[in-house]
């Protein structure tokens, strides 16, 4: 998959809050492409948002 391909999938997991996959993705893309500012700022976005969901939920049990 392309650059512009692996861009659109993010954005999609990003709508979908499949922060997670976002992760995948951006690491795979950092991987193939360098040290594209995209990708980094997806990896830096899907890393704290995967965190704030895990934290929501800790909050929810109490």
């Amino acid at each position: 998959m392309d650059s512009q391909g692996l861009k659109a999938l993010i954005n999609y997991y990003c709508q979908e809050r499949y922060f997670h996959h976002v992760l995948l993705v951006a690491s795979e893309g950092i991987k193939r492409y360098g040290n594209d500012p995209v990708f980094r700022f997806y990896h830096a976005y899907g890393t704290l948002m995967e965190g704030m969901c895990k934290l929501l939920t800790m909050l929810h049990k109490f």
